[in-house]
């Protein structure tokens, strides 16, 4: 009778009936709590129910929902890891810790939403490190995961995870309603704009509404959204084809096989990179918009002092990983490498100092993006020990206040 009353419930969330799922969930844990008797059955279907009322709950909006989801996963936390795979449980609190974020737009978060989106993506992680370990990961983990990338707005990851999903060549209209959202919020955030970014905003709603994995009623609002985009190119006059995308194939072709390999794991300094595999994606080409309001005309050089610093550092460290990856071997270096065996199973020499090297380079660049964001907010501790710390390790010429350099 459960085991029925869960695929029916699955199946009426499936098809948008969460009133009657709600009702049935709710049915099922009053049953549970009247004659659970600890054993594994009993704790499988509890946290299927669990895991039923957060879907309900996301698609909803109603947070009551999943706060109560999170409460059964806590209280039942020790019962659910002993009869589950932990990705599993790890994968389910990560949902209902994302539904409870207070702002769901990426453009209104505060402080409160941003470590409540990084306490989600942190169990994400953890869900799919666990999974790896397991088996196979879903794709879905990757999925959700990217969401909640795109809400922080870290936009080139959840572009990433959203190209990897849509490459196994899966029915997940999750993925490319996501992604035509996130470039959407590109173009918003970067006031970059392109007819290749419309076209594949409006191709990810067209393989949406086309989908057998989701309500009837989406797929028709998600092909109305395509419809409106193609009809805003035509009286722009933007013209979109799939000769353009015949082009961009071969342009991409034309480049070097580092440059593909920048390209195809997100790895270029390009917005226009991000989306498009063309020749316009050939050079990191970022630059500080000119157009952003909290930037003044004074800050503009200074700002583009810092961004040359970050371009060198990244562009070695990502030299550095791709050398690593295809492994590029300087075979007089090996030659002279000798080292002690020790039995500890430590990877050493020439090729393994690339991908730490690569790491180290990669927190030194954040670093730099921290302390420029200060410096342009004029943001610092009340005792203003973070700015002279800065300006004691970083001697020469650029700040506006101590003459410490920011690069």
């Amino acid at each position: 009778m459960p085991v029925e009353a869960l695929k029916k419930i699955s199946s009426l969330i499936d098809s948008g009936g969460f009133d009657e799922a709600e009702r049935l969930v709710k049915s099922l844990l009053l049953y549970l709590q009247e004659n659970d008797d600890e054993s594994e059955y009993f704790s499988i279907l509890h946290f299927n129910l669990c895991g039923s009322l957060i879907d309900i709950g996301h698609n909803t909006g109603r947070n009551e929902l999943s706060e109560k989801g999170v409460s059964i996963l806590e209280e039942y936390r020790d019962r659910f890891k002993e009869v589950i795979p932990l990705h599993s449980y790890y994968y389910n609190l990560a949902n209902a810790k994302s539904n409870l974020v207070d702002k769901k737009s990426p453009l209104e978060l505060t402080f409160e939403s941003i470590e409540s989106l990084v306490s989600a993506k942190n169990y994400y992680w953890r869900a799919i490190k666990e999974a790896k370990a397991y088996g196979e990961v879903s794709p879905e983990y990757y999925v959700n995961l990217a969401n909640c990338l795109k809400q922080q707005i870290r936009l080139s990851e959840s572009l990433s995870c959203y190209d990897s999903v849509i490459s196994m060549g899966k029915d997940i209209p999750q993925a490319n309603v996501n992604r035509a959202e996130t470039l959407m919020l590109l173009n918003m955030v970067s006031n970059s704009y392109s007819g290749k970014m419309l076209w594949e905003v409006i191709n990810e709603y067209r393989i949406a509404s086309e989908s057998r994995d989701i309500p009837s009623s989406y797929a028709d609002y998600y092909g109305r959204k395509a419809d409106y985009l193609e009809n805003h190119c035509k009286k722009e006059n933007i013209e979109i084809s799939e000769d353009d995308v015949d082009e961009t194939e071969w342009e991409f072709q034309e480049l070097s096989e580092y440059r593909q390999f920048c390209c195809s794991n997100h790895l270029t300094l390009s917005e226009h990179g991000l989306y498009c595999s063309c020749a316009g994606s050939a050079r990191d080409n970022l630059t500080i918009p000119l157009r952003t309001v909290s930037l003044s005309g004074a800050y503009v050089p200074q700002m583009e002092m810092v961004l040359n610093r970050l371009k060198s550092e990244y562009s070695l460290a990502r030299r550095n990983y791709y050398e690593y990856i295809v492994d590029v071997k300087v075979m007089e270096l090996e030659h002279e490498e000798c080292f002690t065996e020790l039995h500890n199973d430590e990877c050493l020499g020439i090729t393994y100092e690339k991908l730490r090297s690569s790491f180290r380079s990669c927190f030194g660049v954040l670093d730099k993006i921290g302390l420029a964001i200060c410096e342009l907010f004029s943001l610092k501790p009340q005792n203003g020990m973070a700015s002279s710390t800065a300006c004691q390790q970083q001697k020469g010429s650029g700040c506006h206040r101590c003459n410490a350099a920011l690069i």
